[in-house]
Protein backbone atom coordinates (compact mmCIF):
# COMPACT_ATOMS: atom_id res chain seq x y z
CA UNK A 1 0.00 0.00 0.00
CA UNK A 2 1.48 3.34 -1.02
CA UNK A 3 1.90 6.17 1.47
CA UNK A 4 -0.85 8.15 -0.26
CA UNK A 5 -3.23 5.20 -0.04
CA UNK A 6 -2.35 4.64 3.62
CA UNK A 7 -3.03 8.28 4.43
CA UNK A 8 -6.41 8.21 2.71
CA UNK A 9 -7.31 4.90 4.37
CA UNK A 10 -6.68 6.28 7.86
CA UNK A 11 -8.39 9.58 7.03
CA UNK A 12 -11.57 7.78 5.99
CA UNK A 13 -11.29 5.44 8.98
CA UNK A 14 -11.05 8.45 11.31
CA UNK A 15 -14.17 9.92 9.71
CA UNK A 16 -16.02 6.64 10.23
CA UNK A 17 -15.14 6.63 13.92
CA UNK A 18 -16.54 10.15 14.30
CA UNK A 19 -19.71 9.17 12.45
CA UNK A 20 -20.51 6.46 15.02
CA UNK A 21 -23.49 4.27 14.11
CA UNK A 22 -25.01 6.71 11.63
CA UNK A 23 -25.75 6.05 7.97
CA UNK A 24 -22.67 8.07 7.12
CA UNK A 25 -20.60 5.54 9.05
CA UNK A 26 -21.84 2.72 6.80
CA UNK A 27 -20.97 4.74 3.72
CA UNK A 28 -17.49 5.31 5.05
CA UNK A 29 -17.03 1.63 5.78
CA UNK A 30 -17.91 0.94 2.16
CA UNK A 31 -15.22 3.42 1.22
CA UNK A 32 -12.66 1.51 3.30
CA UNK A 33 -13.69 -1.75 1.65
CA UNK A 34 -13.15 -0.16 -1.74
CA UNK A 35 -9.68 0.98 -0.68
CA UNK A 36 -8.81 -2.52 0.52
CA UNK A 37 -10.07 -4.07 -2.72
CA UNK A 38 -7.78 -1.77 -4.63
CA UNK A 39 -4.90 -2.83 -2.41
CA UNK A 40 -5.66 -6.54 -2.79
CA UNK A 41 -5.72 -6.21 -6.55
CA UNK A 42 -2.38 -4.42 -6.28
CA UNK A 43 -3.84 -1.61 -8.26
CA UNK A 44 -1.54 0.36 -10.49
CA UNK A 45 -4.10 1.93 -12.81
CA UNK A 46 -5.61 5.36 -12.37
CA UNK A 47 -9.22 4.23 -12.61
CA UNK A 48 -9.04 2.38 -9.31
CA UNK A 49 -7.47 5.35 -7.60
CA UNK A 50 -10.12 7.61 -9.07
CA UNK A 51 -12.87 5.37 -7.69
CA UNK A 52 -11.32 5.51 -4.26
CA UNK A 53 -10.84 9.28 -4.43
CA UNK A 54 -14.41 9.91 -5.59
CA UNK A 55 -15.68 7.72 -2.78
CA UNK A 56 -13.79 9.89 -0.35
CA UNK A 57 -15.18 13.07 -1.88
CA UNK A 58 -18.85 12.12 -2.18
CA UNK A 59 -19.35 9.73 0.74
CA UNK A 60 -17.21 11.13 3.51
CA UNK A 61 -16.49 14.72 2.58
CA UNK A 62 -19.02 16.29 4.96
CA UNK A 63 -17.98 14.07 7.86
CA UNK A 64 -14.32 14.89 7.43
CA UNK A 65 -15.10 18.60 7.34
CA UNK A 66 -17.14 18.41 10.56
CA UNK A 67 -14.03 17.15 12.31
CA UNK A 68 -12.40 20.54 11.70
CA UNK A 69 -15.22 22.84 12.87
CA UNK A 70 -16.85 22.80 16.32
CA UNK A 71 -19.46 24.99 17.98
CA UNK A 72 -18.98 25.42 21.72
CA UNK A 73 -21.95 26.49 23.88
CA UNK A 74 -22.73 26.09 27.57
CA UNK A 75 -25.41 23.55 28.37
CA UNK A 76 -27.68 26.06 30.13
CA UNK A 77 -28.01 29.80 30.62
CA UNK A 78 -30.07 31.78 33.11
CA UNK A 79 -32.15 34.80 32.11
CA UNK A 80 -34.30 37.25 34.05
CA UNK A 81 -37.70 38.41 32.85
CA UNK A 82 -37.53 41.94 31.45
CA UNK A 83 -33.74 41.95 31.12
CA UNK A 84 -31.24 41.00 28.42
CA UNK A 85 -30.12 37.36 28.15
CA UNK A 86 -27.03 36.05 26.38
CA UNK A 87 -26.74 32.60 24.78
CA UNK A 88 -23.03 32.39 24.18
CA UNK A 89 -21.65 30.16 21.41
CA UNK A 90 -18.27 30.29 19.70
CA UNK A 91 -16.95 28.61 16.57
CA UNK A 92 -13.72 26.68 17.08
CA UNK A 93 -11.80 25.62 13.97
CA UNK A 94 -8.37 24.11 13.30
CA UNK A 95 -7.71 26.81 10.73
CA UNK A 96 -9.04 30.23 9.75
CA UNK A 97 -12.55 29.90 8.36
CA UNK A 98 -15.17 32.19 6.87
CA UNK A 99 -18.74 31.87 8.11
CA UNK A 100 -21.29 31.43 5.34
CA UNK A 101 -24.48 30.82 7.31
CA UNK A 102 -25.67 31.16 10.91
CA UNK A 103 -29.12 30.25 12.22
CA UNK A 104 -30.62 30.36 15.71
CA UNK A 105 -33.83 28.43 16.33
CA UNK A 106 -36.19 28.08 19.28
CA UNK A 107 -36.80 24.32 19.32
CA UNK A 108 -40.11 24.64 21.18
CA UNK A 109 -41.63 26.99 18.62
CA UNK A 110 -39.55 25.59 15.74
CA UNK A 111 -39.05 29.10 14.37
CA UNK A 112 -35.92 30.88 13.15
CA UNK A 113 -35.00 33.75 15.44
CA UNK A 114 -31.90 34.79 13.54
CA UNK A 115 -30.58 33.90 10.10
CA UNK A 116 -27.40 35.09 8.41
CA UNK A 117 -26.60 33.91 4.91
CA UNK A 118 -24.08 35.35 2.47
CA UNK A 119 -23.81 38.81 4.04
CA UNK A 120 -27.57 39.17 4.61
CA UNK A 121 -29.25 38.96 8.02
CA UNK A 122 -32.87 38.23 8.89
CA UNK A 123 -33.60 39.03 12.54
CA UNK A 124 -36.73 38.49 14.61
CA UNK A 125 -37.47 41.57 16.78
CA UNK A 126 -35.92 41.07 20.21
CA UNK A 127 -33.14 38.79 18.95
CA UNK A 128 -29.77 39.73 17.44
CA UNK A 129 -26.06 38.91 17.39
CA UNK A 130 -24.41 39.72 20.72
CA UNK A 131 -21.56 41.42 18.84
CA UNK A 132 -22.94 44.76 17.52
CA UNK A 133 -20.58 44.81 14.52
CA UNK A 134 -20.66 41.08 13.84
CA UNK A 135 -19.31 39.88 10.48
CA UNK A 136 -18.50 36.60 8.74
CA UNK A 137 -14.97 36.54 10.19
CA UNK A 138 -16.20 36.82 13.79
CA UNK A 139 -16.29 33.41 15.48
CA UNK A 140 -18.54 34.69 18.29
CA UNK A 141 -22.04 33.76 17.07
CA UNK A 142 -23.74 34.35 20.44
CA UNK A 143 -27.43 35.27 20.51
CA UNK A 144 -28.69 38.25 22.51
CA UNK A 145 -32.29 38.44 23.76
CA UNK A 146 -32.96 42.14 24.28
CA UNK A 147 -36.07 41.75 26.47
CA UNK A 148 -36.37 38.29 27.97
CA UNK A 149 -39.85 36.86 28.55
CA UNK A 150 -40.99 33.75 30.36
CA UNK A 151 -42.05 32.32 26.99
CA UNK A 152 -38.41 32.46 25.87
CA UNK A 153 -37.35 29.64 28.17
CA UNK A 154 -36.51 26.32 26.55
CA UNK A 155 -34.08 24.68 24.14
CA UNK A 156 -32.26 26.60 21.41
CA UNK A 157 -30.30 25.32 18.42
CA UNK A 158 -27.46 27.13 16.67
CA UNK A 159 -26.19 26.01 13.25
CA UNK A 160 -23.06 27.38 11.61
CA UNK A 161 -21.88 26.67 8.07
CA UNK A 162 -18.36 27.69 7.08
CA UNK A 163 -16.12 27.25 4.07
CA UNK A 164 -14.45 24.40 5.97
CA UNK A 165 -17.43 22.53 7.37
CA UNK A 166 -20.61 22.76 9.45
CA UNK A 167 -21.42 22.54 13.14
CA UNK A 168 -24.61 22.36 15.23
CA UNK A 169 -25.04 22.81 18.98
CA UNK A 170 -27.92 23.22 21.42
CA UNK A 171 -28.28 25.14 24.65
CA UNK A 172 -31.18 25.86 27.00
CA UNK A 173 -32.42 29.05 28.64
CA UNK A 174 -33.94 29.12 32.11
CA UNK A 175 -35.97 32.26 32.90
CA UNK A 176 -37.00 33.59 36.29
CA UNK A 177 -38.78 36.78 37.35
CA UNK A 178 -37.36 39.13 39.98
CA UNK A 179 -39.49 40.55 42.80
CA UNK A 180 -38.77 43.18 45.39
CA UNK A 181 -38.65 42.19 49.04
CA UNK A 182 -42.20 42.23 50.40
CA UNK A 183 -43.37 44.70 53.03
CA UNK A 184 -45.77 43.84 55.85
CA UNK A 185 -48.34 46.10 57.49
CA UNK A 186 -51.41 45.57 59.65
CA UNK A 187 -54.80 47.06 60.39
CA UNK A 188 -55.11 48.36 62.99
CA UNK A 189 -51.46 49.35 62.79
CA UNK A 190 -50.86 50.32 66.42
CA UNK A 191 -52.50 49.91 69.81
CA UNK A 192 -54.08 46.56 69.01
CA UNK A 193 -56.58 45.66 71.71
CA UNK A 194 -57.17 42.27 73.25
CA UNK A 195 -59.59 39.98 71.33
CA UNK A 196 -59.57 42.29 68.32
CA UNK A 197 -59.55 41.08 64.71
CA UNK A 198 -56.28 42.06 62.99
CA UNK A 199 -55.65 42.03 59.24
CA UNK A 200 -52.05 41.57 58.09
CA UNK A 201 -51.11 42.81 54.60
CA UNK A 202 -48.19 41.62 52.45
CA UNK A 203 -47.20 43.76 49.44
CA UNK A 204 -44.57 43.35 46.73
CA UNK A 205 -43.92 44.27 43.09
CA UNK A 206 -42.42 42.04 40.44
CA UNK A 207 -42.42 40.70 36.93
CA UNK A 208 -45.02 37.98 36.49
CA UNK A 209 -47.80 35.98 38.05
CA UNK A 210 -46.82 34.86 41.55
CA UNK A 211 -48.13 33.64 44.84
CA UNK A 212 -47.64 35.55 48.06
CA UNK A 213 -47.89 33.44 51.17
CA UNK A 214 -47.20 33.49 54.89
CA UNK A 215 -46.13 30.80 57.25
CA UNK A 216 -49.82 30.27 57.93
CA UNK A 217 -50.66 29.38 54.33
CA UNK A 218 -51.47 30.90 50.96
CA UNK A 219 -53.21 34.26 51.14
CA UNK A 220 -55.84 35.81 48.88
CA UNK A 221 -54.17 37.10 45.72
CA UNK A 222 -55.38 38.37 42.35
CA UNK A 223 -52.63 37.65 39.78
CA UNK A 224 -51.83 39.89 36.81
CA UNK A 225 -49.51 39.68 33.83
CA UNK A 226 -46.36 41.78 33.23
CA UNK A 227 -45.38 44.09 36.11
CA UNK A 228 -47.51 43.06 39.08
CA UNK A 229 -48.35 44.70 42.37
CA UNK A 230 -48.82 41.80 44.74
CA UNK A 231 -51.20 42.35 47.60
CA UNK A 232 -52.27 39.65 50.05
CA UNK A 233 -53.90 39.68 53.42
CA UNK A 234 -54.33 37.40 56.40
CA UNK A 235 -56.96 38.01 59.06
CA UNK A 236 -56.22 36.95 62.62
CA UNK A 237 -59.48 36.56 64.56
CA UNK A 238 -59.58 37.79 68.15
CA UNK A 239 -55.87 38.33 68.59
CA UNK A 240 -54.63 37.88 72.13
CA UNK A 241 -51.43 38.87 73.88
CA UNK A 242 -50.87 35.37 75.19
CA UNK A 243 -51.05 33.86 71.73
CA UNK A 244 -48.62 36.23 70.02
CA UNK A 245 -47.16 34.73 66.83
CA UNK A 246 -44.46 35.84 64.42
CA UNK A 247 -45.65 36.05 60.81
CA UNK A 248 -43.47 36.12 57.71
CA UNK A 249 -44.23 36.83 54.06
CA UNK A 250 -42.41 35.28 51.09
CA UNK A 251 -42.85 35.67 47.33
CA UNK A 252 -42.64 32.78 44.87
CA UNK A 253 -42.81 32.80 41.09
CA UNK A 254 -44.77 30.31 39.00
CA UNK A 255 -41.96 27.77 39.34
CA UNK A 256 -42.08 27.98 43.12
CA UNK A 257 -38.79 29.89 43.32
Amino acid sequence: MTSATSFLFFAIHFACIRAGNSSESKLCMNAIIMVMKCYIQKYKNMSCFQQMFLCHIFLCHDILLKAFVKLECKEEYHGVHGQQSLLQCNVKAVQNVTILTVTWKNMKADTLLLEYHKDKSNLTPGFKFAEPSWNKNNMNVSLLLTNTKMADKGLYECMVRTDCGDAIATTSLRVTAMYKSPTISSSPENCIKQNTDVTIFCNSTGGLTSLAQTAQGVLNFWPKRQTTNLSSKLTVLKATYSGSTNYSCTVHNTNGV
